[in-house]
């Protein structure tokens, strides 16, 4: 009898090959809803910049917080309304709401942040506070 050297990949590919399966044509989104919420950040000597894509969104259902150095950016995508009779037969596109919190080792001028959201792209400029900007110190 020929042995075979057991092969514990095999056996996890064929389980998620089984898996993809069954959920792959149910009609139903992925878990995730696919909703993420990605993050440009970017620094300069007198300021901290964060930009986000935000398509879908309404102004007045975004949220940015800062508080004890957690930058925190908050987005709800309402669910699409079906015109009346409609049925839904498959739905991709993402809603709910996505929350992304973050570490910032800046002190931040919150009182003169200025935010802007055009063509579904968040900007924010938080102006860093003047303890926490860059000093240089001459030597005498």
């Amino acid at each position: 009898m020929k042995m075979m050297r057991w092969q514990p990949m095999n056996d996890m590919r064929e389980l998620s090959n089984l898996l993809d399966r069954t959920f792959q044509s149910n009609g139903y989104p992925p878990k995730s809803g696919g909703l993420t919420l990605s993050l440009d950040i970017f620094e300069t000597e007198d300021a901290l910049t964060l930009r986000a894509a935000l398509p879908g969104v309404k102004k007045e259902n975004i949220s940015v917080e800062f508080e004890d150095q957690i930058l925190t950016v908050s987005a709800e995508v309402e669910k699409p309304e079906l015109p009346e009779g409609a049925q839904s037969l498959l739905q991709e596109s993402p809603f709910g709401k996505v929350t992304r919190s973050l570490k910032i080792p800046h002190r931040l001028d919150m009182e003169n942040s200025k935010g802007s959201f055009t063509d579904g792209v968040l900007q924010v400029v938080f102006p860093k506070a003047p303890e926490a900007r860059k000093k240089t110190i001459t030597i005498e």
